[in-house]
């Protein structure tokens, strides 16, 4: 390794530090409540080097979001295009939302506070990297609509419907200290419901 990169490699683990801090100290408190000081001294950086690579607060709290969401929407690219069929499609979109989420659970509780702002706010990045995750499983849907594996239903209407349940099942893991099935609990609901019988679901029908 050349010192060029040896420098590129600390610069890189340094940004990322500041990333990593920030996300901890913005998910326990309110935005207007941290200073950039509090955040370059929990990061153990000089107030200058923070400024060198955010130029304000607001910078640094949307690099966490747009950062976020372009790793997680890159990896399940990867998954997707790995997998043939849709089904196999669904259950890794599910798995590595889930898996993501709980990992990065600072990021994933800041998101929860920003998902329905960040159009409002003009975040160039944040917004088109949401829309992107959202719709690449509305099109996985569809594709199985289309070959007849899935039932006639809305994709879109769907996908927000399998996200919501994503994040309802990361809360209650991080709230309640458990662990458990959550994919395969999510995906049995998914493709299978709830009703025991078919004589159930013809009563609910009628």
């Amino acid at each position: 390794m050349t010192c060029a990169e040896g420098e590129y490699c600390d610069k890189k683990a340094e940004r990322e530090k500041i990333l990593e801090t920030s996300s901890v100290i913005f998910c326990q408190r309110n935005y207007h409540e941290v200073t950039m000081d509090e955040i370059a001294a929990t990061a153990g950086v000089a107030k200058g080097t923070l400024y060198n690579y955010f130029a304000s607060k607001e910078e640094l709290y949307f690099a966490i979001i747009r950062e976020g969401l372009t790793s997680l929407a890159d990896t399940l690219e990867q998954e997707v295009g790995e997998e043939q069929s849709v089904i196999g499609k669904v259950r890794r979109i599910v798995k590595r939302l889930l898996k993501f989420f709980y990992k990065h659970r600072y990021f994933f509780a800041i998101l929860q506070k920003e998902e329905g702002q960040l159009k409002n706010k003009n975040q160039i990045g944040c917004e088109e990297k949401w829309c992107q995750i959202r719709h690449l499983l509305k099109n996985v849907l569809q594709q199985g609509i289309n070959e007849g594996v899935f039932r006639q239903v809305p994709a879109a209407a769907t996908a927000d419907m399998i996200m919501g349940m994503v994040r309802s099942l990361v809360q209650r893991r991080i709230a309640e200290k458990v662990s458990c099935q959550e994919a395969n609990l999510l995906l049995g609901v998914l493709f299978h419901g709830v009703l025991e019988t078919v004589e159930d679901e013809i009563k609910l029908g009628a």
